[in-house]
């Protein structure tokens, strides 16, 4: 008997081969997102750096683009060898 609001068994065939073409753009767009904020960052700090003829020394982005990018490099690794 067929229970409303449950989704059907997805077959095996083709249902890997969809999640990782999806966890590919998705990871796509999510290093996307790194690198927007990342320039963004550098650019905020030189900015800075400049107006304030160099006193700006301390290189606060690695604690934004750092960990973030760690994370990243996790996640993209774990979708590229984890099923392995």
């Amino acid at each position: 008997m067929p229970t409303a609001g449950v989704p059907a068994p997805v077959s095996s065939q083709g249902g890997d081969s969809v999640d990782r073409q999806r966890g590919g753009k998705s990871i796509k767009a999510a290093w996307a997102s790194w690198a927007g904020v990342s320039v963004l960052m550098l650019v905020i700090w030189g900015a800075t750096w400049v107006s304030t003829g160099g006193g700006a020394s301390y290189f606060w982005p690695v604690w934004v683009i750092g960990p973030w990018g760690a994370g990243m490099l996790i996640w993209t690794l774990n979708e590229r060898f984890g099923d392995r």
